[in-house]
C-alpha cells in the first residue's frame, strides 16, 4: 500500500505490504468469548491476569483487577514503595454503587421467580 499526502486516507479495503487481509486475522481467541456472547468471570480474570504479567515487564505501577460484584474491570495506579493508590478507574464510589445495583437486581430476580 503506498502512502498519499498527509490528512488523506488509504483507499477502503487497502492493507499494508505484506499484512494479511481482515478476513484472514481471526477474530477471537480460544478461551475467550465468542462475539455477541458475554465472557464468563473466568475468561475475565485470564484476560486481566496476562495483561497483569504484560505490565510487570513495563517501569509503570498500573494494576488491573475484575470485581465480580461489581462486574466492572478496575485499573488501579499503585505507588510501588508505599504499595498506596494513587489513582483508580472506576472510582471507589462508581464501585460500591455498581455493587449495591447488582445486589437490588438479584433481589429483584429472586423476587420474580
Amino acid at each position: 500500500m503506498k502512502l498519499g499526502p498527509i490528512g488523506t486516507a488509504p483507499p477502503p479495503g487497502a492493507t499494508p505490504e505484506g499484512a494479511a487481509p481482515a478476513a484472514a486475522v481471526p477474530r477471537h481467541s480460544p478461551g475467550i468469548a465468542t462475539p455477541g456472547a458475554a465472557p464468563t468471570a473466568a475468561q475475565l480474570q485470564g484476560v486481566v491476569d496476562r495483561l497483569n504479567e504484560a505490565l510487570q515487564a513495563l517501569p509503570s505501577d498500573v494494576k488491573l483487577e475484575f470485581d465480580p460484584q461489581a462486574r466492572e474491570t478496575v485499573v488501579r495506579v499503585v505507588d510501588r514503595r508505599s504499595n498506596a493508590v494513587i489513582g483508580q478507574i472506576p472510582s471507589q464510589d462508581a464501585l460500591e454503587l455498581a455493587r449495591a445495583l447488582n445486589r437490588v437486581q438479584g433481589l429483584l430476580v429472586s423476587a420474580r421467580a
